[in-house]
């Protein structure tokens, strides 16, 4: 997950707040499930 990714997300939550509405956004690093973190 890019920092320009996260900020293009909340880019887009702050110029359409009722388009994620209680929503899981899922944003996290694809391949990180697990007990432990993975830095």
């Amino acid at each position: 997950m890019s920092r320009k990714s996260v900020a293009a997300l909340v880019a887009d939550i702050v110029a359409h707040p009722d388009r994620h509405v209680r929503e899981n956004l899922g944003v996290n690093k694809p391949g990180t499930e697990g007990d432990r973190l993975v830095w």
